[in-house]
């Protein structure tokens, strides 16, 4: 059975809020040396793996998102996606913590 639009939808959106919250210039992970797989994006966003996959394997389709060599998604034109400028400063500020 394959999502409706709606429900891709809401996992981009999630994958974006994902990337925002592990602040990593939009990389969605964990932590710096843990990807998230779809196993866990599935428990995340209360999605059944299945929707999950299917919605990155549209993400990857469109461009929309890549992996790295390590296994971390990446959001494409992050840059275009967030306030890059913010994002540093946030970052900064933690890591002055």
């Amino acid at each position: 059975v394959l999502p409706d639009v709606d429900a891709v939808t809401v996992i981009w959106f999630k994958l974006l809020t994902q990337a925002e919250k592990s602040i990593m210039g939009g990389y969605v992970a964990f932590d710096e040396s843990t990807p998230y797989d779809t196993n866990m994006l599935s428990v995340i966003f209360n999605k059944p793996p299945q929707i999950i996959n299917h919605a990155i394997q549209q993400f990857v389709k469109f461009k929309m998102i890549e992996f790295d060599e390590r296994g971390f998604i990446y959001i494409t034109n992050w840059e275009k996606h967030q306030a890059v400028d913010k994002m540093t400063k946030i970052k900064e500020k933690l890591e002055e913590k």
